[in-house]
């Protein structure tokens, strides 16, 4: 699992710097104590935890006062995970999850900000219309994780 957390806390940090080299508005991204980034903007601070596989633990770690990007592959897995979690990742107001798929074709994330979610969506619809933003990135495997790590080393 390590293999894993480390591949995504880079993968996240690499999508950072380079969409920074438009916007320009990071000042410095660096490890954190307790979450796994700490990225320094001009306005505010981004902490960044890379959950591979959402746990309940990663629930734990989110705070309401904190500006948090919660990374995670885009599996089967984490989709449910995120629909039985829903009420209570909707109430942090400051939390955007990413959806990660690095060998996607055309989209290699998509990206969700629970709580503005929450706030237009009809709950009728809420689980066909997260379905749908899933589906734009290819769903990841557990073997293909495997593989994806393999590939870099």
């Amino acid at each position: 699992m390590q293999e894993e957390k480390k591949y995504l806390i880079e993968w996240v940090q690499r999508f950072l710097n380079n969409r920074n080299m438009i916007f320009r508005t990071i000042e410095s991204i660096e490890r954190h104590g307790v979450y796994d980034l700490l990225v320094k903007q001009k306005a505010k601070q981004q902490f960044v935890l890379a959950e591979p596989v959402l746990t309940k633990g990663a629930l734990n770690m989110l705070d309401a006062e904190k500006n948090i990007l919660l990374a995670c592959f885009n599996t089967e897995e984490n989709f449910r995970f995120m629909i039985e979690n829903w009420k209570q990742l909707a109430a942090c107001q400051n939390l955007t999850m990413y959806f990660v798929n690095p060998e996607s074709e055309p989209d290699k994330k998509w990206i969700i900000a629970p709580y503005v979610h929450q706030k237009i969506c009809d709950n009728a619809s809420l689980k066909t219309g997260l379905r749908a933003m899933f589906e734009t990135v290819m769903p990841l495997t557990a073997e293909k994780i495997k593989s994806l790590i393999k590939q870099k080393e």
